[in-house]
């Protein structure tokens, strides 16, 4: 069943913004490793396999004087990604029909290389190319990111992926094959209905969420022709040998030994880092990774120094899919009201999107900084913050003149699936799509609520939208909605 040659023409696979993948995040890892990555206004990024650019576009809006650049195999997803852009004016922003294959030395070096969904989908051949190249074009200070199927974890995904292929027709159409895999999906899970056995648990809990899942990614997960699960040590390994080292997880909480048991932390802590994260890979049974590199040159030190801490800025962390707890994790609150972390989280909360500087917290809290540090380093290790070196140009309030990203007011007028600027997917009510198009920084409040009375006398719509205008109590519908989206981090500095 090879569909490779046309398999992205036919099922794009689920695109956005890929909240672990944004540079500031993969900043904040190589600050804490003990140097200072470059600055995200003006760094150099690559994206391979980019798709439809709908991870990047976001960033190259943001950072308008960096250089931002995407490859895709796709025509048709880069043909997409090219049109929006154009649409939303990003001069800085270069997407390529072109193999990750072809990158050589006149693509120049990059600061941040952000390869996500292609190492494990990808022949032998194209994955040592993936090495390649981020060993060849990783500037000196710069930072990876990449992302793969992990085992033991991926052996239980894997009786789904071998169970699809088996029920589909060999050589048939992909819209023909994902209809054969759902057909066979449900059947698993028929068969086991009921039943007590670690197989009847797994078919309940993976293969029925499966069965609603979006098509194109069961297509591509699943009955793709490579699907190549990794264990860790043997990656690390390989990336070695390209003169690569691991730093450590994008998503810093799966790294954490802190919330399991005492004994286990114990053992775990007589062993190195990538020793320790074969371990987790074994006890958690994780099955997709987030992995972060340098150049293995780069001097690296095992904690973090407390004063270059507290220059750092601490946000809440994303919600959603992608940052949802990855199988076997434990996820606990922070439990007593009067611990610093709960102290940061009602604070962060109150000012959300909103980010405050670690200094600045232990101010308020009037801890010495230091024991500041302590408590945030701890809870940005258990996912309950996360921490900035460069915090987002966000405010909590409104203006008078109130402007989004030219971006989100697109995504707006397009889908209403906007990207905010803590680089997560936002989908906007009625209200909000009809406002959101007009925050450019220079139309006033008023000015918005005379141009949404206008359209309400024109339309014969009966959303409460218009309803709202119609009522007389436009100015107030319209303030409330923009307190909304400054929450939703769609409101710029």
């Amino acid at each position: 069943m090879n569909h490779e040659s046309f398999a992205y023409d036919d099922y794009d696979y689920p695109g956005g913004p890929i909240y672990h993948s944004h540079p500031r995040h993969l900043q904040a890892v190589g600050y804490l490793s003990g140097w200072r990555p470059p600055t995200l206004a003006t760094a150099r990024i690559l994206e391979l396999g980019c798709g439809t650019g709908e991870n990047l576009i976001p960033i190259a809006c943001e950072f308008p004087s960096a250089q931002v650049v995407g490859c895709d195999l796709s025509k048709r997803a880069i043909r997409f990604g090219r049109d929006l852009c154009d649409r939303v004016g990003l001069p800085n922003l270069d997407l390529r029909h072109e193999s990750l294959t072809a990158i050589n030395s006149d693509w120049g070096q990059f600061d941040y290389i952000i390869c996500h969904g292609v190492l494990s989908w990808v022949p032998k051949a194209v994955q040592a190319e993936i090495f390649r190249v981020l060993s060849q074009s990783l500037s000196k200070h710069g930072l990876a990111y990449l992302s793969y199927n992990t085992l033991p974890g991926w052996h239980l995904k894997r009786i789904a992926r071998d169970a699809v292929r088996f029920h589909s027709t060999a050589g048939g159409k992909p819209h023909d094959s994902v209809a054969q895999s759902r057909e066979m999906l449900e059947l698993m899970v028929e068969a086991n209905e009921g039943l007590d056995s670690i197989f009847g648990r797994l078919a309940r809990d993976q293969f029925s969420l499966l069965c609603n899942c979006d098509d194109g990614y069961l297509f591509h997960e699943y009955l793709a022709e490579h699907n190549d699960a990794f264990y860790f040590r043997d990656l690390v390994s390989q990336v070695a040998s390209f003169g690569l080292r691991y730093l450590g997880e994008a998503r810093r909480d799966e790294m954490s030994v802190a919330l399991l048991p005492s004994r286990v932390q114990t053992l775990l802590q007589q062993v190195d880092r990538c020793e320790q994260e074969q371990y987790l890979d074994f006890l958690k049974s994780r099955m997709f990774r987030r992995s972060v590199f340098c150049r293995s040159e780069r001097s690296v030190v095992a904690e973090p120094d407390a004063t270059r801490v507290a220059s750092m800025s601490v946000t809440l962390p994303a919600t959603g899919i992608d940052t949802a707890p990855s199988a076997g994790a434990q996820q606990r609150e922070p439990a007593a009201s009067s611990d610093p972390v709960q102290f940061a989280i009602d604070r962060l909360s109150a000012v959300r999107p909103e980010s405050i500087r670690i200094d600045s917290l232990a101010e308020q809290l009037g801890l010495p900084v230091d024991e500041a540090v302590v408590s945030v380093l701890h809870a940005y290790r258990c996912g309950w913050l996360d921490l900035l070196v460069e915090p987002h140009q966000l405010v909590a309030g409104v203006s008078e003149r109130p402007r989004a990203s030219s971006c989100a007011r697109v995504q707006a007028l397009e889908t209403g699936v906007v990207t905010s600027q803590r680089h997560e997917s936002q989908t906007l009510d009625a209200a909000e799509r009809r406002i959101v198009p007009r925050l450019t920084g220079t139309t006033s409040i008023d000015e918005i609520c005379r141009q949404l009375r206008d359209e309400s006398r024109e339309s014969d719509s009966r959303d409460s939208a218009t309803t709202t205008t119609r009522s007389g109590r436009a100015e107030s519908a319209v303030r409330n909605c923009l307190k909304a989206l400054a929450r939703k981090g769609l409101l710029l500095d």
